[in-house]
């Protein structure tokens, strides 16, 4: 699962890894911002959702970015935003996780998710969808949307201490790049 594909970066990544070449995959990217749904490249086992990864399913206001990099929910995220909203909508990831798959898949997750990534994870790990999730790859947002440092620390241990295997991300990294084991 691709939370915040942008152009695809961490599908072309991830078809290029070892993890990929060893077993037959499934894909699914969401991506809110409509503007790059076009430059997702097309593949036969890749599905793409024009929507946001969020807490519930519905519409939301989203807040296009200077660049292609830094679009967000949040209308106040640095650096600047249009202060302008489109629409978008937006899907309730771990119910879709759980109506979609069993504890039994074998499930990535990738969330750049541009600080969304502090409520869509407090609800995974409330409703226990987090089980569901064999890897979790994310970017954290803490400064561009005012959460302390301490607080990735805290959802780290947390989401560890259920079992999952997590990777932070760097925004120093190259785009798209979490698949280096």
């Amino acid at each position: 699962m691709d939370g915040g594909a942008h152009q695809g970066e961490t599908i072309a990544h991830f078809e290029k890894s070892n993890l990929y070449s060893r077993h037959p995959w499934e894909m699914f990217a969401f991506e809110a911002n409509p503007n790059l749904i076009p430059d997702i490249p097309k593949k036969p086992n890749l599905t793409v959702l024009n929507k946001a990864v969020w807490t519930k399913d519905g519409t939301m206001e989203f807040y296009l970015g200077e660049n292609t990099l830094s679009s967000s929910l949040f209308g106040d995220k640095k650096p600047g935003l249009s202060k302008t909203p489109i629409k978008v909508d937006s899907v309730d990831f771990s119910q879709w996780l759980k109506k979609n798959f069993s504890k039994d898949d074998v499930i990535f997750v990738k969330l750049d998710i541009e600080g969304a990534e502090y409520d869509v994870l407090d609800k995974m790990l409330k409703d226990e969808s987090i089980a569901y999730v064999d890897r979790l790859y994310v970017e954290f947002h803490n400064e561009k949307v005012g959460v302390p440092d301490e607080r990735d620390r805290e959802l780290v241990s947390a989401i560890k201490k259920k079992g999952v295997v997590i990777k932070t991300h760097s925004r120093e990294a190259t785009q798209g790049d979490y698949f280096q084991d």
